[in-house]
């Protein structure tokens, strides 16, 4: 693995983790609500996985996240980073490229896809309209601030950074999302994975039960038993359900 930079549109630089494997395929790797290209480990894990399969992997962090510039973090910017590294990826000659998106990062995936996308695995996915208690995630100090500026800084106990701050519409944004127009629009297959275990993860998956006809066919809905929305101890299993889905997708 090796660290590499790469400039977004903005003309803000984004770190990022590059598995090399000597192939013309490769997985882009997007993290969950502010958070950073290891996923607290799980995506090194995940990665080396995927890189013992043959598959190139990059995985990067948000601008305003992780070791990347300083930024507010918004729903655009999240996508336009995204982009960028697709962008750099076919700079770098893959003719093949796959999404993998945890939780958040699924729902900057969707809204990335080009049909440059050969294949995409969705963990955790957030696929249409969820509708969160903030109030019961933030402090009342960080939701007044939220109101009084437009932004709030939310404090992280682990990774390299120590806050990352987000405006109104990161919050806005989950339960303004059109499920039809967001999934109808993608053209290759797509493995969503979710598990069955805590109200969060049982919401998600109920969304994406009923989001599965809008996906092109061939797509598919998979449950993993006793998995809750991080999945820490079911990476094996993620790992090679996505690897087999690729192997499919890219042949």
């Amino acid at each position: 693995m090796v660290k590499i930079f790469i400039k977004n549109s903005r003309g803000f630089i984004l770190a990022a983790n590059h598995w090399f494997a000597g192939s013309e395929s490769i997985i882009i790797m997007s993290a969950g609500f502010t958070g950073d290209k290891s996923m607290n480990g799980r995506f090194e894990k995940i990665a080396e996985k995927f890189c013992e399969a043959g598959y190139g992997v990059i995985a990067y962090d948000y601008c305003g996240c992780g070791e990347s510039d300083d930024e507010i973090l918004t729903p655009e910017n999240a996508v336009q980073d995204l982009l960028s590294v697709i962008t750099y990826a076919r700079h770098r000659g893959y003719s093949k490229i796959g999404l993998f998106g945890q939780s958040y990062g699924s729902l900057v995936s969707l809204r990335a896809y080009s049909q440059d996308i050969s294949a995409m695995v969705l963990l955790g996915a957030i696929t249409g309209i969820i509708k969160y208690d903030w109030n019961k995630h933030y402090s009342e100090k960080e939701m007044d601030e939220l109101k009084r500026t437009g932004y709030m800084m939310i404090k992280k106990d682990s990774g390299v950074r120590d806050v990352v701050i987000i405006n109104r519409e990161m919050l806005e944004d989950f339960d303004q999302i059109d499920q039809e127009v967001l999934l109808s629009k993608v053209i290759c297959p797509v493995l969503i994975i979710h598990g069955d275990t805590g109200k969060e993860e049982q919401m998600l998956s109920e969304i994406s039960r009923d989001g599965v006809r809008f996906l092109p066919k061939g797509s598919k809905l998979e449950i993993i038993e006793g998995a809750t929305h991080r999945f820490n101890d079911h990476l094996n299993e993620i790992a090679h359900l996505a690897t087999k889905w690729y192997d499919n997708s890219f042949s």
